[in-house]
């Protein structure tokens, strides 16, 4: 059951609608409708080459995450899927901290119901908008806590669990108050994000410099060979 479970799971996380099953089933008619070009159309040793070659690709693309510890290449795709997925969503979900700001500016002197605020929130997204329908929805039924967890859970990302926590205070909050967290948040996050974007420079820095590094030691190493070399030349003739 448990292991049912976790493979239904596989495709969660990168917002393509479609279950292991299904991607299997799709996988094989592909692969049946290629074999069947290759026996057709070909002849002779190429034939053996191509279906060696289609069998290692039917392999590659198996729905496994990791093999003897190792992820494949399936499981890479898989997992840049769920990075763009969850950075997508990230991105509403700032944007939708600066919309809330924005309502809360408009609205400083006159406190605004929270279930208000996430609609109005919700008309500009996108990606996440099926998530906060759900969560106005479990709002309206009076499970405010309920909604907030659902949030954080379904966004799966540090922004979205810390927006749920802002979104549990909005009904116990004046707009002014909200105004200058919001302001010291959107700072937090700004911070957060060149701290990342000088990592990624940096690791971009060094995985062209290694190269460069790698090649002079060989350079290096082949000029000791040479002069080793040349030395041990000189000794022979010398006796």
């Amino acid at each position: 059951m448990f292991k049912e479970e976790k493979t239904n799971n596989t495709f969660k996380g990168t917002n393509i609608p479609i279950t292991v099953a299904k991607y299997n089933t799709i996988r094989m008619i592909i692969f049946l409708m290629v074999f069947g070009g290759m026996v057709l159309g070909d002849s002779g040793n190429s034939i053996t080459k191509n279906i060696i070659i289609l069998g290692l690709i039917y392999l590659i693309t198996a729905p496994k995450k990791e093999v003897l510890g190792k992820k494949t290449p399936f499981g890479l795709l898989v997992d840049f899927l769920g990075r763009e997925y969850k950075a997508k969503k990230d991105m509403e979900i700032y944007r939708a901290i600066t919309q809330l700001k924005n309502l809360a500016i408009a609205q400083r002197e006159k406190p605004i119901g929270a279930d208000f605020l996430l609609e109005q929130l919700g008309k500009f997204t996108v990606v996440t908008k099926p998530i906060f329908t759900q969560t106005i929805s479990l709002w309206r039924l009076g499970k405010e806590e309920e909604a907030c967890n659902y949030f954080a859970e379904e966004s799966g990302t540090k922004l979205g669990k810390e927006f749920s926590n802002i979104i549990s205070k909005l009904d116990n909050i004046n707009p002014a108050e909200l105004v200058e967290q919001l302001e010291l948040y959107q700072n937090h996050v700004k911070e957060e994000r060149t701290t990342k974007k000088l990592k990624r420079q940096e690791t971009i820095s060094n995985v062209i410099f290694l190269p460069i590094v790698a090649t002079a030691f060989v350079i290096m190493l082949n000029f000791v060979a040479i002069v080793v070399w040349m030395d041990s030349i000189n000794s022979i003739i010398n006796l």
